[in-house]
């Protein structure tokens, strides 16, 4: 075997296998970023063959296996031969014939050499199809059967594909204008194929090809002559073994070009490191094909890989048990700094903040993290097991219950959290819930009614709890175990969260953890109440949160189901989007309308905002009023000008009725000029005295306005300047607690200022506390103002 010779494609395959290894990444000529790369390569190698000048492709680096095999037999071949002559020799002085013939042996060892390629695959593979398409064109049945020995590791489908190509003949006429559909459209071609990146880059390059060849008085049977018996079109063979070298070279060489990507060397990682490990049957071929399949559904049509959700799948997995591993040193870190402080027990690793960066970013590499310790070999059989629980069929039915169940949460089907573009931007709620769906189908198994009582009060536990860094990640998963560990298959999850106290419940809201156990009751006690509560919990403000509603419900320690379903509809239109986004304040004014609700904290009285986007928008917000101020909501949808089927209105309507029993208090101004919500911006007025002030800020040394001298002049400056001409007017903001925001308005020339004391109510004109008036109107037009 003189390998010296093996300076063309053809020379290489008569006599050996070409295998494009697992590492190797796929084939790339037929990628936009490679048009023009692969439209001139095959330009110079028809060229090439059309002129018959030499065109020479530079080194080709790989490594010939079982060639020390042959070279053994070979070796004991010829000392057979020579023991075979030396008795035929004996054998004839004692006139006995002896025959021996070893050629056949010797052909068959030829073929049992496979050539890896560690750099050079482009080139190679370009090569096989051209190869092929001229064989094609000569319908050359010998020389497909040769082209057989050329195959790639790196999918299954991509190896099968290739089998495909060669097995059958293609009836390549001049007047085909695509080789690729004549191919795809054949009975032996398998439509997941499609989802290959190498079969979609062959059947792109194979187009090319015929686009280039195709061209009239083109002698193919010249053309194959010119491939394989002449060396036309040579490379520089490099075999790596004669120079006692190993793989660690490809990576150095493979760095000219387009690396590897994460999942490509992730893939190849797995496969040859865990082939041993893995027990789950047919696990390579499902990696290919049926789960690939999983990935491939949920892609953006934009997108032509799903390599970064693949590898991302495996990465948000192993931070659940990576993260679990880590022991708290101190209390009450909350925050990403607390990762300073972490320790672990398994996992040999420093900087766990990085770490836990590499897990969950897009596009990182994790296979140093994953081969650190016997972590990620302990927990990757049960990573295949819950891919291997889903089905094409399966998922589309989930979608549609996830919609239903938990929709309000995470704005996407369930399909596309899983396996989708989703997992590149998990936040930790998300991450948390993920978590939950993947460890509750690794011990059960099982996809029935269960996991969707399960995917509903643990989505409601996790989005109505704060759960925003490692710390409360690392507490929240914890309690998803304990949980998971007290479900028994044969009971429904609503019996089992019914005996649930509280305690048992070890992390998530107080509140929320409670309300999920009193549903759970509700539900078992009667199956009407689980689709009245899924409605409710899906309502746009609530989130899942409706232990109000229940509250509202609740008579003699009892709640009707009656009387739930009257209130929630009354109630689901007063928090509903119309009132929420109406720009008045609507529903602040008509709650005030009832007496003062506003929130006291520290020196400031809050009113609410109808920011929903976040927990903590809704927490701080409506989601107190609920808590602390429900006997509010009582009284306005069970006012006699509570309207469901109009609702703006009917709030309107009870505004205008309510405003007369106000008299001039500072609620009756908010109540009636909706306006005096827009100057404060956090929401916050001061009160002092008897002065009320509405703050720019949050604090007194802010600017701010007094909130009646503020009124009058929104309400009355146009009207004042129309009815006196050349009179100018305007308000002065002022800041500081020594100061006292007031009206300027000019009379005749004359500066005049209104401002109210906080101390009698009364209002100043220019500062003269011997002249008091009750109402600004007397000020301004008193004879002080107008002299």
């Amino acid at each position: 075997m003189n390998t010296e010779t093996y300076n063309t494609f053809w020379k290489i395959i008569k006599e050996n296998r070409i295998e494009i290894p697992t590492i190797q990444r796929d084939y790339a000529y037929g990628r936009k970023s490679a048009i023009s790369i692969m439209q001139k390569f095959i330009t110079d190698i028809f060229d090439c063959l059309n002129e018959n000048k030499p065109l020479n492709l530079d080194f080709i680096y790989g490594k010939l296996l079982g060639k020390e095999n042959q070279i053994s037999l070979e070796r004991n071949r010829n000392n057979i031969q020579s023991l075979l002559k030396t008795i035929k020799t004996y054998a004839s002085d004692l006139n006995i014939e002896v025959a021996y013939d070893l050629t056949k042996q010797n052909n068959i060892t030829q073929t049992n050499i496979t050539f890896i390629p560690l750099d050079g695959q482009q080139r190679l593979t370009t090569l096989y199809l051209v190869h092929w398409y001229v064989a094609q064109r000569n319908k050359d049945i010998n020389a497909l059967d040769v082209l057989k020995r050329f195959s790639y590791s790196t999918r299954i489908s991509s190896k099968d594909f290739c089998q495909m190509l060669t097995t059958n003949i293609f009836n390549i006429e001049s007047s085909i204008k695509s080789v690729a559909d004549l191919i795809s459209n054949h009975e032996d071609y398998f439509s997941y194929w499609q989802k290959d990146p190498t079969v979609k880059s062959m059947l792109l390059v194979v187009d090319e090809i015929h686009k280039r060849f195709n061209v009239k008085l083109f002698n193919y049977v010249e053309c194959w002559k010119r491939l394989t018996y002449s060396d036309c079109i040579t490379f520089d063979f490099f075999d790596l073994d004669d120079f006692e070298l190993t793989d660690e070279l490809y990576i150095k060489m493979n760095a000219r070009g387009k690396h590897l990507t994460h999942y490509e060397n992730y893939k190849a990682w797995l496969i040859k490191d865990y082939q041993d490990q893995i027990f789950i049957e047919n696990w390579k071929t499902k990696f290919d094909i049926q789960w690939n399949d999983l990935f491939w559904r949920v892609k953006e049509k934009s997108e032509h890989t799903v390599d970064s959700e693949y590898m991302q799948f495996f990465k948000i997995l192993f931070l659940g048990d990576y993260i679990k591993t880590l022991v708290i040193d101190g209390s009450g870190m909350n925050d990403d700094s607390a990762l300073e402080n972490y320790e672990t027990e398994i996992l040999n690793l420093s900087d766990f903040k990085s770490v836990i960066g590499v897990l969950r970013k897009k596009d990182s590499n994790p296979i140093p993290i994953f081969e650190n310790g016997s972590l990620f070999a302990q927990n990757i059989s049960d990573y295949l097991i819950f891919l291997d629980l889903f089905s094409l069929d399966l998922i589309r039915g989930l979608d549609n219950r996830f919609q239903k169940i938990i929709r309000k949460y995470i704005s996407t089907e369930f399909s596309k959290l899983i396996f989708g573009e989703k997992l590149n931007k998990l936040s930790w709620w998300d991450t948390t819930l993920h978590y939950a769906i993947s460890r509750y189908l690794i011990k059960i198994q099982t996809i029935n009614s269960n996991f969707d009582q399960w995917l509903r009060i643990i989505s409601n536990l996790i989005y109505n709890s704060k759960i925003d860094s490692p710390k409360l990640f690392i507490e929240s998963i914890n309690s998803i175990d304990n949980l998971i560990e007290k479900i028994d298959p044969q009971l429904s999850i609503y019996h089992i969260f019914s005996n649930l106290n509280e305690k048992e419940i070890l992390f998530f809201s107080p509140n929320q953890k409670n309300e999920e156990i009193l549903k759970s009751k509700l539900i078992e006690a009667g199956s009407e109440w689980a689709n009245l509560l899924i409605e409710a919990e899906n309502h746009s403000y609530f989130y899942g949160q409706i232990g109000f509603i229940l509250k509202l419900s609740e008579n003699e320690n009892k709640i009707d189901i009656g009387s739930f379903k009257d209130n929630y509809q009354k109630v689901s239109v007063l928090f509903s989007e119309e009132v929420l986004n109406d720009t008045t304040n609507i529903l602040t004014r008509s709650f005030l309308t009832q007496g003062d609700c506003l929130y006291n904290e520290g020196d400031n009285k809050v009113f609410n905002s109808n920011i929903r986007g976040t927990l903590r928008n809704r927490n701080e917000n409506w989601r107190k009023f609920f808590e602390h101020k429900l006997s509010f909501i009582t009284k306005i949808i069970e006012h006699p000008n509570f309207r469901s089927n109009e609702i703006l209105k009917s709030l309107n309507d009870i505004i205008e009725v309510e405003l007369k029993n106000l008299n001039e208090t500072f609620i009756a101004k908010l109540v009636e000029n909706p306006s005096l919500f827009e100057y404060a911006k956090k929401r916050c007025i001061r009160k002092f005295g008897n002065g009320y002030y509405l703050l720019n800020s949050t604090r007194i040394s802010g600017y701010f306005a007094e909130l009646f001298t503020y009124d009058w002049y929104l309400k009355n400056k146009h009207e004042y300047a129309i009815k006196n001409p050349g009179t100018k007017i305007s308000y002065q903001f002022e800041k500081g607690q020594e100061n006292e925001a007031f009206i300027r308005f000019n009379y005749n020339g004359k500066e005049n200022r209104i401002e109210r004391n906080y101390g009698t109510g009364k209002y100043v004109l220019n500062d003269d506390l011997l002249n008091t008036y009750n109402t600004i109107e007397e000020a301004i037009t008193s004879k002080n103002a107008l002299s």
